[in-house]
């Protein structure tokens, strides 16, 4: 039996750094990890949190890899044009440190362009849906605060 881990009040991450032609780039990125629809593979991976992104992306060879549904076909519009996708769902585990401290089922879009996204991409129909988040640019942290939920008794 599969052991469930309930969102904590906050999550902090320090920025990934990464060596892009030269020049250090700091990006604010969790450690997850998706499963397959069974839930018999995982992979871990990074997660960019983007505040500008309206939906989040999946790269397609994770997808294939864990042979996620295709559940719909659609476009999105991105810095590079207008590309097709495929709708899937995935459950995701945030891990910190080297354990699990939630996990969400997420709609994602994957490309059908192989490259298209070179990593998960959370944006503001995922995680922004349960936590308050705050980028901490000038030291590199990222700071997820869960919702103080509204009209509830």
């Amino acid at each position: 039996m599969r052991q469930q881990h309930a969102l904590p009040s906050t999550i902090t991450a320090r920025y990934q750094s990464y060596n892009f032609r030269g020049e250090v780039i700091r990006l604010p990125m969790l450690r997850v990890r998706v499963f397959s629809r069974d839930g018999d593979l995982s992979v871990r991976t990074n997660a960019l949190i983007d505040s500008g992104a309206t939906v989040s992306f999946m790269p397609t060879e994770l997808a294939e890899v864990l042979e996620l549904p295709r559940l719909g076909k659609t476009e999105a519009d991105g810095a590079g044009g207008t590309f097709g996708t495929w709708e899937t769902r995935a459950r995701v585990e945030v891990i910190k440190g080297s354990k699990p401290c939630c996990e969400m089922n997420l709609d994602m879009l994957v490309p059908f362009d192989t490259g298209r996204v070179p990593y998960m991409v959370l944006g503001r129909d995922s995680v922004f849906q349960e936590y308050d988040i705050t980028f901490r640019e000038t030291i590199g942290v990222l700071v997820m605060r869960r919702h103080k939920r509204r009209g509830r008794s």
